[in-house]
């Protein structure tokens, strides 16, 4: 009796130990459908206008103009005497 009470708790020890891993199989592909799917909400932010017409930069001129041309026209009086 005692032998067979211990090849009995011999056999189930050794089941448990043999226990097959549970077989986990996921999908290659996720596909996810957002048809069906309403998002609610506010868009935030700056407020944003057309821009109908683009300023035209302004630059001061480089090059300064001469109005008066007395002393140029005195001294070519003077080379053609």
């Amino acid at each position: 009796m005692k032998v067979l009470l211990v090849l009995v708790g011999f056999i189930g020890l050794t089941s448990v130990a043999h226990a097959e891993e549970p077989v986990v199989e996921t999908k290659k592909v996720t596909q996810i459908d957002f048809e069906e799917l309403d998002v609610k909400g506010n868009l935030g932010g700056i407020p944003i206008g057309l821009i109908a017409e683009r300023k035209v930069a302004q630059f001061p001129p480089m090059i300064k103009l001469r109005r008066d041309f007395t002393d140029k026209i005195d001294n070519s009086t003077e080379e053609v005497k």
